[in-house]
């Protein structure tokens, strides 16, 4: 039996439910070039955000990386 992948996710930060828009290897490829140290398969360290939070997270990343 093969198992369906869902369509839709919950963010990890204002959980919000939203349609994946990705692949999974769009995913992992994009993770890869932002953050070549992240274990993407470890789900204590990576989650999955939706576009509006992981803009507001990068955003704040770009602040600490400055100041």
């Amino acid at each position: 039996m093969s198992q369906e992948k869902a369509k839709t996710y919950i963010c990890a930060n204002c959980k919000g439910e939203f349609e994946f828009g990705w692949s999974d290897e769009e995913a992992r490829q994009e993770a890869k070039e932002n953050f070549p140290d992240l274990d993407v398969d470890d789900s204590v360290t990576a989650v999955v955000v939706c576009h509006d939070c992981y803009l507001l997270i990068m955003g704040e990343h770009q602040t600490e990386i400055k100041d």
